[in-house]
């Protein structure tokens, strides 16, 4: 299990990381603001279509890491933080440093990905 330090270190990492996600997609919002362009040509119009979309993609990962944020805070908050889902054992400490939205520990991950490829 993680020290009381540990998730402290958790909970600061996590809130740093949703501001990050948060800033960012407040930029990609501002990015997507009509210009004051005049005439743009059909490449012009393309690329700021294809553009739009690529920001749009990123704008619903970044939504779905605050997600997974959010998910972990209410873990910690209820105290079963670093308990697999799939298991109820004790996640490994240090995937938890280091995927701190992890939800299950590395054999139940590994079994879930291998029944769900791409997943």
């Amino acid at each position: 299990m993680l020290s009381p330090a540990d998730l402290q270190a958790v909970r600061e990492g996590l809130d740093a990381r949703a501001r990050e996600l948060e800033d960012e997609i407040e930029a990609k919002r501002a990015a997507d603001e009509p210009g004051s362009d005049a005439v743009a040509d059909q490449k012009d119009q393309a690329e700021r279509s294809t553009e739009a979309l690529t920001r749009d993609a990123e704008v619903e990962r970044d939504r779905g890491e605050l997600l997974e944020i959010a998910q972990a805070r209410q873990r910690l908050a209820e105290g079963s933080y670093g308990i697999c889902l799939a298991c109820g054992e004790p996640i490994d400490p240090r995937r938890l440093l280091v995927q701190p939205t992890a939800l299950r520990c590395i054999a139940c991950q590994a079994s879930a990905e291998v029944r769900a490829p791409g997943a």
